[in-house]
C-alpha cells in the first residue's frame, strides 16, 4: 500500500512539473476578481507536499520575473467564458494527465514554457509542434500575445529585441515579421476554438491576444485535393517527361539545333547556359556585373528580413548587430532594385532604337511577344509551384503564415500577375509580393515606344517629355512620402504598416519609380549617339571621384536610420526619396557608360568579366525562387537557434536558390525561348 502511494505521489509530482511549468506558484488559478483559488485536487496537493507557499497574485504582469511564475498552461481551468465542449475536453485531459496517460501528458508538455534568456530576446516560444500533433484530438495554435506593461519596463526593450520592427494586431504578418508581440505555441483540444483560447488568455494573464484561425493546425492526414491540384501536378510531370524524351532524342539524333523535338533537351540548354559571348559590338557587357552584384546584395537583404521571423535564443543580440551603421547597406535595398530598373530601361530603349535605325519603325508587337515569352513561363511555373505544390511539402508553427497564406492569395489573385497589373491592387493581397517588379517593368516598357518615337522625331520635344515625366515622378515620391509618412529605407523601429504603405503608395507604382528607368532610357540614347570618347587623365581625375562621392553619399546617407535612437522625420524621408534616384542613377549610369566607352579602368574590368553572363541567364530564376526558399525554411522552423553573424550570408540557401534557378532556366525558360525562335524563324521563312 505504501509503495502504491509513493508511485501515485511521484506520478502526480511529474504531472505538476509538466502542467505548471516546474514552478509551484503556477497552481494558482484566478477567479473573476483576480484572486487565487483554494488548493484543490492532486496538483495543489503536490504543491503543498513540496512545501511551497501560495501567495495571491495580481492579474497584471508588473515585471519580467512574473513571466516565469505566472504564465499558466492550464489556461482553461476554472473559467466560464469558454465553450462547454472545450471546458469538458480540457478537464478530461487534466484528469488523464494526473493518471499518467501519455497523450494527455504530451498535450500539456507540447505547450510552450517560459524559457531562460528572456532578456536576451528568447521570448518567442513555439513549444513542441510535432509532439502536439501526435495527440489524436489536439491542435497546435500559435498565439500573438501583447504584454503592454512589459513594454514599459526599463528593460522591456531587451525582451522584444529593441522593437526593431513594430506591429499591431491589424498588420499583415505574411511578408514582414514584427517584434512588438510574443509568439507562443499552445497545444489545446480540438474542441477549443480560437475565441476560447483568446478569451482564456485575456482572463488568465490579462493580455491582449490574437489567434488567427489559420494558425491553428491539426494532424488531419492527407490534404484535400482539387482538380486544379491535379492539373498542376500534371503540368510539372509533363515537363519532366518532355525533358527526358527531348534529351533522349537529342542524344540519339546528335546536334540538331533547329529540331522542335529537342528544344527541351538538357544537353543543348546546358551548353547554351555555360556559353559566354566575346566582347564585340555593343552588347553592354558591364551590365552583367552590375546585375550580379545588385542581385547578391538584394539576396542578402531579403534573407535578413526573412530570418527575422525565426526565434533565436539571442534575438536581442541579433538586432543589436543589425543596428550598427554598416547595416544601412541592407536597409537601403531599394538601390539594388533600382539598378534592375535602370538596366531594363537601357535594354528596352536600345532594342527599340535599333528597330528605328534598321526599319524606320518600332516592331512593338514582336518585342512585346518576345518579352512575354521570356517572362511568363518562369513566373507562371513559380506561381503554380508556390500555390499548389509547396504547401504540401512541409509544416511548422509559421507554415500557415509564410507558405499557406501566400498560396491562398495566389489562388485568388494570380490572374492579376498574369496580366501584369498586380502592383495596382495593394501589397497586402498580392500573389508573391516580390513579383511586383515585373508589373512595374512591364508597364514602363509599354510606355517606352511612345517616348522614343517622339524623341526620334523631335529631339527637343522628346527631351522635354523625359524631363517633365521625371519631374512629375519626383514630385509624386516627395508628396506621397511626406503625406502618408512613408520611407524607402527600412529604418530602425519601422512599423509594419509603414512598410506596406510605402509599397502601396509609392514603391510598387511605375509613376513613382519612373525616374531611374528614364535614366536607363537616356543612357541608351547617349550610348547610341556617342562615338569613342576621348577624355584626358585630368578630366577623368575629376569625374571618377565625383561619381564615387555621389554614389557613396546616396548609399550611406540614411546611416542614421539604422541606429536605435533614430526618430522618424517625414521631411527627411521625403527629400531622400525624391533625390536618390538621380544621384544613384548618375553614378551607376556613368559606370556603365565608362565601361562601354573603354574608360572604366579596373571597375570596368571587374564588371565585364565574361562569366557574369552565366549568372545573367539564371538571374530571373534567382529573383523568382529566393522567397519561396526563404519562407520554406522559415515555415519548417521548430525551435530557437543561436544567432551567428555569418547567418546573414546564407551559403546553403544560396546554393539551393542557384540550383532551383538553374533548373527553372534549363527546364522552362530556355526551352520556351528555343521554341519561340524556331517557330518565329519558320514563320519568317514562310513569308518570304
Amino acid at each position: 500500500m505504501v509503495v502504491q502511494l509513493l508511485k501515485m505521489w511521484k506520478t502526480r509530482v511529474l504531472v505538476f512539473f509538466l502542467i505548471n511549468l516546474c514552478v509551484c506558484s503556477l497552481s494558482v488559478e484566478f477567479n473573476e476578481f483576480g484572486e487565487k483559488s483554494k488548493c484543490s485536487g492532486p496538483v495543489d496537493q503536490a504543491c503543498n507536499a513540496s512545501n511551497c507557499s501560495l501567495v495571491p497574485v495580481k492579474r497584471n504582469i508588473h515585471n519580467i520575473l512574473d513571466l516565469w511564475t505566472n504564465f499558466p498552461s492550464h489556461i482553461f481551468s476554472n473559467f466560464g467564458n469558454i465553450s462547454a465542449k472545450c471546458q469538458m475536453e480540457y478537464n478530461k485531459h487534466r484528469k488523464s494527465a494526473a493518471q499518467g496517460k501519455l497523450n494527455s501528458l504530451k498535450l500539456f508538455d507540447a505547450t510552450a514554457k517560459p524559457p531562460s534568456g528572456i532578456l536576451s530576446g528568447n521570448i518567442n516560444q513555439f513549444g513542441d509542434f510535432d509532439e502536439c500533433l501526435e495527440v489524436p484530438n489536439a491542435q497546435y495554435c500559435l498565439a500573438l500575445l501583447d504584454f503592454d506593461l512589459l513594454k514599459l519596463l526599463p528593460h522591456g526593450k531587451l525582451v522584444h529585441a529593441h522593437f526593431a520592427i513594430t506591429e499591431t494586431f491589424e498588420d499583415p504578418s505574411h511578408r514582414v515579421p514584427g517584434f512588438s508581440f510574443v509568439r507562443w505555441g499552445f497545444c489545446i483540444p480540438k474542441e477549443c476554438s480560437v475565441d476560447d483560447l483568446t478569451n482564456a488568455l485575456k482572463a488568465k494573464i490579462n493580455v491582449k491576444a490574437k489567434v488567427a484561425g489559420n494558425t491553428c493546425q491539426r494532424s488531419t492526414g492527407a490534404q484535400l485535393t482539387t482538380s486544379a491540384d491535379y492539373i498542376v501536378r500534371g503540368y510539372f510531370l509533363g515537363i519532366a517527361i518532355i525533358v527526358v524524351v527531348s534529351s533522349a532524342i537529342y542524344y540519339k539524333a546528335g546536334n540538331n539545333e533547329g529540331d522542335l523535338l529537342t528544344v527541351f533537351a538538357i544537353q543543348k540548354n546546358f551548353k547554351s547556359l555555360i556559353t559566354v559571348a566575346s566582347k564585340n559590338g555593343r552588347n553592354f557587357s558591364s551590365i552583367h556585373g552590375v546585375r550580379f552584384f545588385s542581385a547578391l546584395a538584394l539576396l542578402m537583404a531579403h534573407k535578413t528580413m526573412a530570418s527575422l521571423y525565426n526565434p533565436y535564443t539571442n534575438k536581442t543580440r541579433m538586432t543589436e548587430i543589425q543596428t550598427m551603421k554598416w547595416s544601412v547597406i541592407g536597409r537601403n535595398s531599394v538601390l539594388y532594385t533600382d539598378c534592375f530598373l535602370l538596366i531594363s530601361g537601357l535594354l528596352n530603349a536600345n532594342a527599340l532604337l535599333t528597330d528605328l535605325d534598321k526599319y524606320k519603325c518600332i516592331k512593338f508587337g514582336e518585342k512585346l511577344f518576345s518579352r512575354l515569352v521570356r517572362i511568363l513561363p518562369g513566373m507562371v511555373t513559380t506561381i503554380l509551384f508556390c500555390t499548389y505544390i509547396l504547401p504540401s511539402m512541409g509544416s511548422g508553427p509559421l507554415w500557415p503564415i509564410v507558405v499557406d497564406h501566400h498560396s491562398n492569395l495566389c489562388r485568388k489573385n494570380m490572374w492579376k500577375n498574369l496580366l501584369f497589373i498586380h502592383n495596382y491592387f495593394g501589397f497586402k493581397d498580392m500573389c508573391l509580393t516580390h513579383t511586383h517588379q515585373l508589373g512595374i517593368d512591364m508597364q514602363l516598357f509599354l510606355a517606352t515606344p511612345v517616348l522614343l518615337y517622339i524623341l526620334n522625331k523631335n529631339r527637343r520635344i522628346g527631351v522635354v517629355m523625359v524631363l517633365l515625366i521625371s519631374a512629375v515622378s519626383t514630385f509624386l515620391r516627395f508628396h506621397n512620402t511626406l503625406t502618408y509618412k512613408l520611407n524607402y529605407v527600412v529604418h530602425y523601429g519601422v512599423p509594419i504598416s509603414r512598410l506596406f504603405d510605402t509599397a502601396d503608395f509609392s514603391y510598387i507604382l511605375p509613376t513613382n519609380r519612373a525616374s531611374i528607368y528614364l535614366i536607363g532610357v537616356t543612357l541608351a540614347d547617349v550610348l547610341k549617339n556617342s562615338k569613342k570618347m576621348s577624355l584626358s587623365n585630368k578630366q577623368l581625375y575629376y569625374i571618377w571621384p565625383f561619381t564615387y562621392t555621389i554614389g557613396l553619399i546616396t548609399w550611406f546617407a540614411p546611416v542614421s536610420m539604422s541606429t536605435r535612437d533614430y526618430q522618424y522625420h517625414p521631411m527627411e524621408a521625403a527629400i531622400y526619396s525624391a533625390i536618390y534616384p538621380f544621384t544613384w542613377g548618375v553614378a551607376i549610369g556613368w559606370i556603365i557608360y565608362a565601361s562601354e566607352m573603354g574608360i572604366g579602368g579596373w571597375l570596368a574590368s571587374l564588371l565585364t568579366w565574361k562569366y557574369f553572363q552565366i549568372f545573367t541567364k539564371i538571374a530571373y530564376g534567382v529573383y523568382l525562387v529566393q522567397f519561396p526558399v526563404f519562407f520554406y525554411n522559415v515555415g519548417i522552423r521548430r525551435h530557437a537557434d543561436e544567432y551567428k553573424s555569418y547567418m546573414m550570408f546564407p551559403s546553403l540557401e544560396t546554393m539551393w536558390i542557384l540550383i532551383f534557378a538553374t533548373c527553372l532556366a534549363l527546364f522552362v525558360e530556355m526551352p520556351c525561348s528555343n521554341l519561340y525562335k524556331i517557330v518565329l524563324s519558320r514563320i519568317l521563312n514562310t513569308c518570304k
